[in-house]
């Protein structure tokens, strides 16, 4: 290992979701106080893990955050799925200036209701095979990215 790899790998510094890169590093974050510069005495505070566990800074939102990282780039529906099965790694909603349709987000932005569950079924199977999409549609389902699997509710 050498210069800015070795360093990155050593590192115990705190993402903003409170995760540092360090494996062995597994003290969890506690919120601060800004010192000096502009923001001086704001008191910032890290999010809460809503998913699976309730740490910031444990050993398997340290593997599947850098599983996520990795994989993104080439493989994002396995990113994804990691994501909506463990939600980690956790993320914060960013803040939106209008209401998004049909969403409904929760008051806690990283609460795991405040991402898609799915991948939508394509319109051409309602339109090729009306018999099927009519049993489907009769339970109540609704073909939206935000609807919850069978298994998930």
């Amino acid at each position: 290992m050498t210069g800015d790899y070795a360093s990155y790998i050593a590192s115990t510094d705190y993402n903003l979701n409170g995760t540092s890169v360090s494996f062995d590093h597994t003290t969890e974050p506690v919120d601060y106080t800004i010192a000096e510069g502009p923001n001086a005495g704001f008191q910032y505070k890290y999010p809460a893990n809503t998913g699976f566990g309730a740490t910031k800074n444990d050993r398997l939102t340290k593997i599947i955050t850098q599983k996520y990282i990795s994989n993104y780039p080439w493989n994002p529906l396995e990113a994804w799925n990691d994501h909506r099965r463990l939600n980690l790694p956790f993320f914060i909603n960013p803040a939106e200036e209008v209401d998004l349709i049909n969403i409904n987000l929760k008051p806690n932005e990283s609460h795991p209701d405040n991402f898609p569950k799915r991948v939508a079924y394509p319109s051409r199977i309602e339109r090729e095979n009306p018999t099927a999409w009519a049993q489907v549609t009769s339970s109540g389902f609704e073909n939206k990215t935000y609807t919850r699997l069978w298994w998930a509710k």
